[in-house]
């Protein structure tokens, strides 16, 4: 079940998750040796040991301040059993003193790839430097798949700052007693593409109990059924609970805890549902929830010979479009824009919602922009197109952009 959620690495796009480092302070992990203790063929959970000692690592002591400590051997253990979602860490610190020590800041280093953004409880997808507490797990959350880290035993987790793709997330001081050892204990939970699947997943590891189950249909003002909406959750307070994603038939699903909420629904193409109160309490409950309508609009882009070519297209509405809480995480287009499109060339289609908008094409400087206004109201089927003068001739010049990324990247689009 974990290989199938973090994929093989032939298969493009299976795994979101870069690289984790762990840190202490400003540090990372030297590897010394890495060795199999077991490759679980007996039906025990396999295992790898890797061993070493921290060692400066520069990406760190650039968004970290510099701290000190007492030398220490580190071996982690990485833990898998069979049919598992879940990656267990065991990180022990040893005391080569003979003195107490203690750790002041050891840290994981999550780097995002493509698709993933950073999550915690109660604040969702807004993580400010300092802005979160020690709590029990935090996530990366993609479209399809979300990765959750989960504190075990007497470990926890505190964000720490996130600079370009990258997520500092403090453990906490160790005490390490004289020639001892300690050991923080920490599992890579892999879910479904949402905060409620991911939180439903850590739950499960958790050997918690399921909160009262809230469940219903998203449909649009026809009484159809919408898919892929996105409904989110927040307390009473303001503080973010959770999110879930309606299937094909419109249906979505969630756990809540007794008291009051806030539901507020997101679907692509649409302006965002009025919020709606609901009040939770031991058992289960039903609330449909309907978005508003949307228009659809095709088109196509050619150049002044009538070619089509690829463009990008920027929908910016004459009034804003609704601001959402940042704790949502939705795409924020800059400059007002309702939508943006990168189309590759031939016929496209978008969704957007009821309302007047000025349309701009454009591809690179060397052809001209073409602009249109129109107005669309829900239910609305238009057809556009649009013609880029081919202005700047570059004949006998090549550009090209050779910062090309191997893997998911976690500071840019490719």
């Amino acid at each position: 079940a974990l290989a199938d959620g973090f994929g093989e690495w032939r298969v493009a796009g299976r795994s979101l998750l870069g690289e984790t480092i762990l840190g202490i302070g400003a540090k990372a992990l030297e590897v010394e040796s890495v060795g199999v203790i077991n490759d679980g063929s007996d039906g025990q959970p396999a295992m790898v040991r890797v061993i070493g000692a921290p060692a400066p690592f520069p990406l760190l002591s650039s968004i970290l301040p510099s701290v000190t400590f007492a030398p220490v051997h580190v071996v982690v253990d990485y833990v898998l059993a069979k049919d598992s979602n879940a990656l267990e860490m065991r990180w022990r610190f040893f005391n080569k003193l003979r003195r107490d020590t203690e750790i002041p800041m050891a840290l994981f280093g999550f780097l995002a790839g493509d698709g993933l953004d950073f999550y915690a409880q109660k604040v969702g997808f807004e993580i400010k430097t300092g802005g979160v507490g020690e709590i029990g797990w935090v996530g990366l959350v993609g479209d399809e798949i979300s990765y959750g880290i989960l504190a075990r035993g007497d470990s926890t987790l505190k964000p720490l700052a996130t600079y370009s793709g990258v997520w500092a997330v403090s453990c906490g001081t160790v005490p390490v007693p004289a020639a001892g050892e300690a050991t923080l204990r920490y599992e890579i939970v892999v879910a479904g593409g949402s905060p409620e699947a991911l939180a439903r997943a850590l739950r499960e590891r958790r050997g918690d109990s399921e909160p009262s189950p809230l469940a219903g249909v998203v449909k649009d003002p026809a009484g159809a059924p919408v898919a892929n909406a996105r409904v989110h959750v927040a307390s009473d307070d303001g503080s973010y609970v959770t999110m879930a994603k309606s299937d094909d038939q419109g249906r979505y699903a969630m756990g809540l805890a007794p008291g009051s909420y806030t539901l507020r629904v997101v679907s692509e193409g649409r302006a965002p549902a009025a919020a709606e109160a609901i009040t939770m309490g031991p058992g289960p409950k039903t609330q449909d929830l309907t978005v508003p309508g949307r228009a659809t609009l095709t088109f196509t882009v050619l150049d002044d010979k009538g070619q089509a070519i690829p463009a990008k297209l920027i929908f910016k509405p004459s009034k804003a479009p609704v601001a959402l809480p940042a704790s949502f995480g939705e795409l924020r287009y800059p400059g007002g824009a309702a939508r943006v499109v990168f189309h590759t060339g031939g016929k496209g289609s978008t969704t957007l919602p009821p309302g007047d908008y000025t349309i701009t094409a454009s591809r690179g400087f060397e052809y001209e922009i073409d602009k249109k206004t129109i107005t669309v109201a829900a239910g609305d089927e238009k057809d556009l197109s649009f013609t880029l003068a081919h202005s700047v001739d570059t004949t006998g010049y090549m550009c090209g952009d050779f910062h090309i990324h191997a893997m998911w990247s976690p500071d840019s689009s490719d």
